[in-house]
């Protein structure tokens, strides 16, 4: 958190709290079996509605992450029932940073590549 002052037109001084926060990342076991990765932005006793919702695929070039749902809009938050989740627990690190690569809108050059 940080606290950013303003100053009004009269000299009076505010402080306002701001915070930044991370957004809560979260692994997610469903009934069906799959791994969901996504950011959690609310809890209800429905279900909990999360962005960037992303699972771990095999490919030639061994494991990487797809939208949980391929024909979504990835801006979109998706609710996921209560009723389908057996687990849910934190990343570990090397999948969190996996999947925080997956989900940046920035894109490394290959190692090696001039630029």
């Amino acid at each position: 958190n940080t606290v950013n002052q303003l100053q009004s037109k009269d000299g009076i001084i505010f402080n306002m709290l701001v915070e930044n926060q991370k957004p809560e990342i979260r692994v997610l076991k469903l009934n069906n079996g799959e791994e969901v990765i996504a950011q959690v932005k609310s809890r209800s006793d429905s279900g909990l509605s999360v962005e960037k919702p992303y699972i771990l695929v095999a490919t030639q070039k061994g494991a990487q992450f797809s939208p949980f749902l391929l024909m979504g809009d990835l801006d979109a938050s998706v609710l996921i029932y209560t009723r389908n989740i057996i687990a849910e627990c934190r990343p570990s690190k090397d999948f969190l940073e996996g999947y925080e690569r997956a989900i940046s809108p920035i894109v490394l050059a290959p190692p090696g590549m001039k630029v």
